[in-house]
């Protein structure tokens, strides 16, 4: 349950408040099911990755209005696809940047003890140091890449 998730409450803000407060709303299950067919990575590292919880917020905010505006549920339906196609590029050029550094930070913790050593050790070339980097970033990056950060099932991933 989410209250088991207590601990990571700041890291998993709006995670945590899209599945107490609007997981089972329309607004937030057609959002998610809009999302999955027409960006199947979005839930990656590929897409937004640990940003989705807080697109699908933000598409939430902006669309709220529509539970309760007289318009037909199908012009409601383009002005909600509308609104998520124009900001998931956005907002998924935004994340791209921010990932290098992600991955490069995330190399540098989980490979520390280990670059260390090497660093340390005066007998290997600064060559077979960056070879070894750059082989442990690389296999790192293609798992990340893939990485489903949530899934908008269950209460954490």
């Amino acid at each position: 349950m989410l209250e088991d998730f207590v601990d990571f409450q700041n890291e998993h803000e709006d995670y945590i408040l899209l599945m107490e407060e609007y997981s089972n709303t329309e607004l937030f299950k057609e959002i998610i099911l809009y999302l999955d067919k027409k960006y199947p990575e979005w839930k990656t590292n590929k897409g937004v990755g640990f940003w989705s919880a807080e697109f699908v917020l933000s598409i939430i905010n902006q669309n709220e209005y529509l539970e309760i505006e007289g318009n037909s549920n199908k012009e409601k339906l383009k002005d909600l696809h509308t609104d998520i196609e124009f900001n998931y590029n956005s907002f998924q050029s935004s994340y791209q940047i921010e990932i290098p550094q992600t991955i490069t930070n995330e190399v540098e913790k989980i490979y520390e003890e280990e670059l260390s050593i090497l660093e340390d050790n005066n007998s290997v070339s600064s060559e077979k140091y960056m070879t070894y980097y750059n082989t442990v970033k690389k296999k790192f990056e293609e798992t990340f890449i893939k990485e489903v950060t949530y899934d908008f099932i269950n209460p954490l991933l």
